[in-house]
């Protein structure tokens, strides 16, 4: 994911809670080496789908199986572990040319059709972009390790389905 290209329409809006706690959102340059936050707010042009469970076996299934989704209809994505769960990233060249309400609406009916049959283990708080995630790259507060990505198929320019 290049963040030049989604800072073209959105600011890089981090927090940290590697101490314990929540800090304060604040917007930075991406350029900086700032190593002192873990999350990032989504950005408007992207969709995150949030495998919420802690069963590797599981969530991998459930991530192999979306994932096949998508490549059937070539949609580029990443899919990267948090070492607790999974994520996978969805970017879309032109979600911000809508209305902040209707891209949330947007994203939660992606939500629900690509992550059919697993909602129960989708967290769809993840369809608002005032939401953070946490960031590539960055490291989990509890497990200590990086998230990293572990598949990416595409370029990560998608088109709007229709």
């Amino acid at each position: 994911m290049d963040y030049k290209e989604m800072l073209k329409y959105d600011d890089l809006v981090v927090q940290s809670n590697l101490d314990g706690y929540y800090t304060k959102r604040v917007k930075i340059n991406p350029d900086d080496k700032n190593e002192d936050y873990n999350h990032r707010r989504i950005f408007v042009n992207e969709v995150v789908v949030d495998i919420d469970v802690h069963s590797r076996a599981i969530s991998t299934h459930i991530a192999d199986k979306i994932g096949t989704r998508l490549i059937a209809d070539k949609l580029s994505y990443s899919d990267w572990d948090t070492s607790r769960s999974r994520h996978l990233h969805i970017f879309f060249k032109n979600l911000n040319i809508y209305p902040k309400e209707t891209r949330n609406l947007i994203r939660k009916e992606f939500l629900k059709h690509y992550c059919r049959g697993f909602d129960e283990y989708i967290d769809f708080n993840k369809s608002s972009e005032d939401t953070m995630i946490r960031d590539f790259d960055r490291t989990h507060e509890k497990t200590g390790k990086k998230k990293t990505c572990i598949f990416q198929y595409g370029n990560w320019h998608n088109e709007m389905p229709k």
